[in-house]
């Protein structure tokens, strides 16, 4: 899982509902507490805390169209080719995708965003069919090594 909401609810038929607890998302770490005179209540703004972090996560938000160089290996016949290629067109948040050159094992891409490097690793690790090979933040210009799991999730 990407993520794990853990909580504990305590609570009567005449209220008051308290909660507790903590979500891990990725690298994030938050604590959860509140409380509400409904279970109801304190579902929705539960929910809508976790709605909240995962939007500020993963919501693409537009911002200046950037390239993006990346090397993208496990590449190492047309199938697999043409399998990246769908892939990364049929992304919302990425506009162009340009082949740059082919090597035996490596496509060499420039891909055209206005996401930046860190969302759009965090993006690609939802499906984990592009794994970065390095946890290092880049610049634009940059060749950005990746992995292509043709056969993740």
């Amino acid at each position: 899982a990407d993520g794990i909401v853990v909580l504990r609810v305590q609570g009567g038929a005449q209220g008051p509902w308290n909660i507790r607890g903590r979500t891990l998302m990725l690298d994030q770490e938050r604590d959860v507490q509140g409380g509400a005179t409904t279970p109801e209540e304190l579902a929705r703004t539960t929910l809508d805390s976790v709605v909240d972090m995962l939007a500020a996560r993963y919501a693409v938000v537009a911002g200046e169209d950037g390239r993006l160089d990346l090397r993208i290996d496990g590449v190492s016949d047309v199938a697999q080719y043409a399998a990246v290629m769908r892939y990364l067109e049929r992304l919302e948040f990425i506009d162009r995708v340009e082949v740059v050159r082919v090597e035996r094992h490596s496509l060499h891409l420039s891909v055209f965003t206005r996401t930046p490097w860190g969302q759009l690793k965090d993006l690609f690790d939802l499906e984990g069919r592009l794994v970065a090979l390095s946890s290092a933040a880049f610049d634009l210009g940059d060749e950005i090594p990746l992995l292509w799991r043709d056969d993740a999730r």
